[in-house]
């Protein structure tokens, strides 16, 4: 961690200040950041750096948790695009998984869906070594007894499953994901040194603007909002996923986007975003040249994000 990231402390030294990273209160989310401070600063913790803690509440305003500060967020008529879609790729291609989870279990009434979820979180939970095979992200599948439920054609469909929830849900053609405008104004004030004018959206207080280094920690799927709140339309490529056959060779795999452990890097003074590795296009923003390195200069950025901003209702 510290091979990693740790070159911008140098200028916190040189200034004789501490970073401040932010996370918000739920905590799961709080572990992450408290593991990475440890990671990168090593035991104890003491005097190295602050770590600003926001409220994850119904009526509280943060960038980090926007779906609290937007009631309509929480209304599944409006919020959850993705379940019928879901729901119908399910029902079309995951029978033979429900026969056999409903075989296994004292539920003979289990549905579809049901059996779907349950599938999804066992494919991506983690299981001790030895380990059959490995996926694209190189996350361990569980061994067991369900040889026939674990074939790879399987897999693959549960894998899309959980693609389509995550495009109609919490992408780009979901609702409220341009609710995390408010990150996107925190990003401009980074970058630019200027502190937010108006607190329109979810941010609520200013922070630090004169860090070589900032550190935030939250959610995956504020994470995938944050990416559809700056455009980078490279990820839809492909258009709309369809719910009656699966898209292969796409560009939205919710593995490779989002997985648990998401990490996004905005490096500069040319900016270049990071995802899980991964160098992203940039020649979607308004402005940005195509560049073999992904990179854009600062000042574009800048103001293509303000124009961003201010289409945003």
């Amino acid at each position: 961690m510290r091979m990693k990231y740790g070159f911008p402390l140098h200028n916190f030294t040189a200034s004789n200040s501490l970073p401040v990273f932010r996370t918000e209160s739920q905590d799961r989310t709080l572990s992450s950041a408290l593991n990475f401070a440890l990671g990168l600063f090593g035991h104890p913790l003491d005097g190295k750096y602050q770590q600003l803690i926001t409220i994850q509440e119904h009526g509280c305003k943060n960038t980090l948790a926007s779906s609290k500060t937007y009631t309509n967020s929480h209304d599944h008529a409006k919020g959850d695009r993705g379940t019928p879609y879901v729901r119908q790729w399910s029902e079309m291609r995951s029978s033979g998984s429900a026969r056999r989870s409903r075989a296994s279990t004292s539920s003979p009434k289990m549905c579809t869906l049901c059996s779907s979820s349950a599938l999804t979180r066992s494919a991506r939970s983690p299981s001790p070594l030895p380990f059959e095979r490995t996926d694209h992200l190189r996350r361990p599948w569980r061994l067991g007894t369900r040889s026939s439920a674990s074939c790879s054609a399987e897999w693959a469909r549960l894998d899309y499953s959980v693609d389509l929830h995550f495009w109609y849900s919490f992408a780009l053609v979901a609702r409220f994901a341009w609710a995390r405008i408010g990150y996107v104004q925190e990003l401009v004030a980074r970058l630019s040194h200027t502190p937010i004018a108006s607190h329109n959206s979810s941010t609520n207080a200013t922070f630090p603007l004169d860090q070589s280094l900032y550190v935030d920690a939250t959610h995956q799927l504020v994470v995938l909002n944050v990416l559809t709140a700056l455009n980078l339309t490279s990820f839809a490529r492909d258009g709309p996923l369809p719910a009656t056959h699966i898209l292969h060779n796409r560009a939205f795999r919710i593995a490779h986007l989002a997985p648990f452990a998401t990490n996004v890097q905005f490096q500069h003074p040319h900016i270049r975003v990071i995802v899980n590795d991964g160098v992203v296009p940039l020649m979607d923003i308004r402005g940005c040249p195509e560049n073999a390195n992904g990179a854009c200069p600062m000042p574009v950025i800048i103001d293509a994000m303000r124009e961003i901003i201010k289409e945003t209702d």
